[in-house]
């Protein structure tokens, strides 16, 4: 599974609305990390910031 298809999950889920942004961040490292992708914290704040801008 590619990361972008794990994020998209993590997404997805019901929980997602409600977290802030560090929450959000360590959904996504926690959620590639048990798939074994390594992640760097640019990463991260890459994909987060897609994200807020997706929930605009």
């Amino acid at each position: 599974m590619k990361a972008k298809e794990i994020i998209k999950i993590v997404k997805q889920s019901n929980l997602w609305a409600s977290l802030g942004e560090k929450e959000r961040q360590e959904a996504i490292r926690h959620a590639l990390k048990s798939t074994q992708q390594s992640v760097t914290e640019e990463d991260i704040r890459t994909t987060v910031g897609e994200v807020y801008l997706d929930l605009k």
